[in-house]
């Protein structure tokens, strides 16, 4: 992205001065010069912006909404926020230990972590939790 931006300004740029020096070679006003001048510096900025927010857009992370967990998850998150273990889960859910597994999967896929920790973390930044 780094390199788009460099040519676009040396681009602009370059077209700033072929606008002074055409209007040099001509009757153009001073007044008219620097108004193109200022035509095309606005341009070149509208234009990085413009590379900006679609470079923004393009990276940025898909969130899920706490209304996207299942009930089931939501109990497991829960339950794993107070450190409890997958065996102690299933116990207390009334589930086996590999059904847990699978909501702790499912769970990790839809909040986009990869461990626990992670899953709690990106969980309480996106209000699931009330601190």
């Amino acid at each position: 992205m780094l390199r788009k931006k460099t040519i676009s300004i040396i681009g602009l740029f370059g077209l700033s001065l072929f606008i002074v020096s055409l209007a040099r070679a001509s009757t153009i006003s001073a007044a008219l010069i620097v108004e193109w001048v200022i035509v095309v510096v606005v341009f070149g900025i509208l234009l990085l912006l413009v590379q900006f927010v679609i470079q923004r857009v393009k990276h940025k992370p898909i969130k899920v909404q706490a209304n996207h967990l299942n009930p089931r998850e939501n109990d497991v998150l829960l339950l794993i926020s107070e450190g409890l273990t997958n065996k102690q889960i299933g116990t207390r859910l009334h589930i086996s230990e590999s059904t847990v597994k699978k909501h702790v999967t499912s769970l990790f896929t839809k909040l986009g972590a990869k461990r626990r920790t992670e899953a709690l973390q990106i969980a309480r930044s996106r209000g699931y939790f009330c601190d």
